[in-house]
């Protein structure tokens, strides 16, 4: 909800979609999260730099959508959307990555996520 001076919440305004921004580059979840809030419709909720601390964050922040990427230390982002789909199954994923499209695309929305490169 839009908050005003005082970070009172302003009647009849609309709530903001919250967002969990999972990346193991701590420059990249700071580059996403600030274009993120600066949405008038959304927020980050949570920031992760592993899948492990991504299931902890998912628990805290309960977003509406996470935001991620593939290539990450421990289980890797493909892993980690399908961990999502056991426990999470209506939170849209959306990936962001370097990897050829042709390749991983197919794979992430088989895992149960979106693509977009």
């Amino acid at each position: 909800m839009k908050k005003g001076p005082h970070d009172l919440p302003i009647p009849g305004a609309p709530a903001k979609r919250k967002v969990l921004v999972v990346d193991d580059h701590p420059f990249m979840r700071a580059g996403l999260t600030q274009l993120i809030d600066r949405q008038a419709d959304l927020q980050v909720c949570g920031e992760a730099g592993n899948s492990a601390d991504a299931m902890r964050e998912l628990q805290r922040g309960e977003p509406d959508l996470i935001l991620t990427d593939l290539t990450m230390p421990g289980r890797g982002g493909l892993e980690f959307i399908k961990d999502l789909q056991a426990l999470a199954a209506g939170v849209p994923v959306l990936v962001m990555s370097m990897h050829d499209e042709a390749i991983y695309a197919e794979r992430v929305l088989r895992a149960g996520g979106g693509a977009t490169s």
